[in-house]
């Protein structure tokens, strides 16, 4: 317990700037939808809380290789999903070169450590996207719009999603951005298990593979595409069901949290080149 709530204070206090950064990062998304909307003559008042959070984490849709349409890759996703795995990527690497490591080798709990690493990395990941409900609740009332996680049936058109792949409205997205946040932080996880094999640099390399693939490939277990509304039975027909992304997510959780913490039970901690 003393770990963790080490943990939660030393961690968040190096993250405040990066909190601040991801408020200022939504609040320009959001802006870049109203004017959006203002182009387009959507009603501003038609622009729910939902709406705000499909523009950020909409993803793109289904890709075709042999389709005739060009791979465009969904910038703004990406980037929203890579500053949260770099919002984690770095703490616990720099916890294990000083404190981390004092305590364990004094005699910590190994597996204590790694546990109270896991939950920091769900919570911080759990109050970025807590910056994101707040900055899109926050420019709904703004414009006049409404409290609701139902999306405008003129939103998908907004973000370009191919209406031939469209499910039948009205398209509520409650629980498929609940698998989205949860799929995060399954794969901020994972990036945390690989950072104990290759470093910080290269688990963050792996993360963007993983998201340039799930554009690229529609496949479940591609965990990026359950990160992607666009790509959830919400929006998309025959898209990834809330059932489906939550046991893909839970899975990798849970594969991630036991192998590292069976890989940290038996490394050699006090070699220093060994995270370099």
């Amino acid at each position: 317990m003393r770990l963790l709530l080490v943990d939660l204070a030393e961690g968040f206090w190096s993250l405040w700037r990066w909190y601040i950064g991801a408020v200022a990062l939504f609040a320009v998304m959001s802006a870049s939808l109203v004017l959006q909307a203002l182009t387009l003559g959507m009603s501003l008042a038609s622009l729910s809380v939902g709406d705000f959070l499909l523009y950020y984490f909409a993803g793109t849709s289904q890709f075709f290789a042999f389709g005739g349409d060009p791979f465009r890759l969904p910038v703004m996703w990406a980037f929203v999903c890579l500053f949260a795995l770099y919002l984690v990527l770095w703490y616990p690497y720099r916890d294990l070169l000083g404190f981390g490591r004092a305590a364990v080798v004094v005699g910590g709990s190994r597996w204590r450590w790694w546990f109270a690493k896991c939950v920091w990395v769900v919570v911080a990941i759990a109050v970025f996207c807590l910056c994101a409900f707040v900055v899109a609740s926050t420019s709904s009332l703004l414009v006049g719009g409404c409290i609701s996680l139902t999306v405008s049936e003129e939103m998908p058109f907004l973000l370009g999603l191919r209406e031939s792949q469209l499910a039948e409205p009205p398209y509520s997205i409650g629980s498929s951005i609940a698998v989205a946040f949860a799929s995060l932080a399954a794969l901020a996880l994972f990036q945390l298990l690989l950072s104990l094999v290759t470093g910080p640099v290269i688990s963050f390399a792996c993360s963007i593979s993983i998201i340039f693939l799930s554009a690229f490939y529609f496949d479940p277990l591609l965990i990026g595409n359950s990160m992607m509304l666009a790509r959830s039975d919400c929006l998309m027909e025959g898209g990834i069901s809330v059932f489906a992304g939550a046991c893909i997510a839970s899975s990798l959780a849970g594969a991630s949290i036991l192998a590292g913490g069976l890989l940290f039970s038996w490394m050699d901690i006090t070699d220093k080149e060994r995270f370099k």
